[in-house]
């Protein structure tokens, strides 16, 4: 066997390769935990949006009772 300084060449390679696993899952894991993070801002987005809609649309669809109410707070 080939001697070097920290250790025979098959403990070098041996090592290297079991890092290599290691860092493959924990980008795996970052990734995966990344992807969560997008997704519930794209949901949070879509419902916030889709609320904002919801009320644009009861204001374009009433606004003689919108008026009414501004008239009966200034009767008070």
């Amino acid at each position: 066997m080939i001697h070097s300084r920290g250790g025979t060449l098959a403990v070098k390679l041996a090592y290297s390769m079991r890092r290599r696993r290691t860092s493959g899952r924990m980008t795996r894991w970052i990734l995966l935990i990344s992807f969560f993070i997008l997704f519930a801002r794209l949901v949070f987005a879509t419902l916030g949006a889709w609320h904002y809609q919801l009320n644009d649309i009861e204001k374009i669809a009433h606004p003689v009772e919108q008026i009414r109410n501004i008239g009966d707070r200034d009767n008070n």
